[in-house]
């Protein structure tokens, strides 16, 4: 599986975990409005509802608990790539500075790397940069 499609599937799982969360919110609104027109009469009935509304409490709180996490994920996998491509980038302007000591042009470099000669410019400009 690939970086990007572990995090659409957590931004995915985000999105049901809200909208139970909407739900479970309807559930506790109404069943508060429906004990305030009518609440429970018998201590086992005063029980039951608090029971039933712990529960629906503790699965709501459990699915925010989910999207702090699936985020928490989403930020390291995004950090993992972000990091994976400025070493790449980072390895490749190594190699472009290496082979313009050697004496290649720009365009050999850029054909022996695989790359554009657009991205060899970009390098060696980013390259210089760092050495003014």
């Amino acid at each position: 599986m690939t970086v990007k499609k572990a995090i659409e599937l957590l931004e995915q799982n985000n999105r049901h975990h809200l909208e139970d969360i909407k739900l479970y919110g309807e559930v506790l609104k109404k069943y508060e409005e429906s004990n305030k027109a009518r609440p429970p009469h018998h201590e086992l009935a005063k029980q039951q509802q608090e029971i039933f509304l712990g529960l629906i409490t503790m699965i709501k709180a459990t699915k925010e608990t989910q999207i702090k996490f699936n985020n928490g994920i989403i930020n390291l996998l995004t950090k993992k790539v972000e990091m994976v491509v400025e070493d790449k980038v980072s390895f490749r302007r190594k190699q472009v500075k290496n082979l313009l000591q050697e004496g290649y042009k720009q365009k050999e470099i850029a054909q022996k790397l695989g790359c554009s000669l657009s991205t060899v410019e970009k390098d060696l400009r980013t390259i210089r940069k760092e050495f003014h």
